[in-house]
């Protein structure tokens, strides 16, 4: 198992917007629901939101997770690896 770190930028500095929180949250549901991944955890502050994901198969998982961004119009969104 990969575990991953989704970073997405604010709109704001300062904590997250209703709508912003909604993205985050539709694009954790898809995750599971496409069976990309489990999602482990998710926050936000200092300007970002994030989302951790154990993946079974990370460059597989990470595409298919770019890929979903897109179709939310998620545009500032960046995948770390964590070993």
């Amino acid at each position: 198992m990969a575990h991953v770190a989704i970073r997405m930028k604010l709109q704001d500095n300062g904590l997250a917007l209703q709508e912003e929180l909604a993205l985050r949250n539709e694009l954790a549901d898809r995750i599971e629901d496409a069976g990309i991944g489990s999602v482990i955890g998710s926050g936000s502050g200092r300007g970002e939101m994030d989302i951790g994901v154990e993946l079974a198969n990370a460059t597989m998982g990470v595409a298919a997770i770019l890929e979903i961004a897109e179709e939310l119009g998620i545009a500032e969104i960046e995948i770390d690896q964590e070993d």
